[in-house]
């Protein structure tokens, strides 16, 4: 298990293309203190279809797991 101040990321999946690195940094930053936001677009998933996702890092482990809990299946469009 990692130190609290090492910080950790939450991986978020059905990230719609529209969805910008702003939108996601002012949704998420709401839950605590972000290091970085990354979106990674059109990856071929299993299936063969087109995928976005997302990975937002906070500086802690704590905040990382707030945004789990109160912004799980919160609906984020850009």
């Amino acid at each position: 298990m990692q130190n609290d101040s090492d910080g950790d990321s939450d991986g978020q999946k059905r990230i719609g293309k529209r969805v910008s690195k702003g939108t996601l940094w002012e949704a998420f930053n709401a839950y605590g203190r972000l290091k970085d936001v990354y979106i990674h677009y059109s990856t071929k998933g299993d299936r063969g279809k087109e995928t976005t996702f997302v990975f937002v890092r906070y500086k802690f482990k704590s905040e990382m797991l707030k945004a789990i809990e109160v912004g799980n299946n919160r609906r984020i469009d850009g």
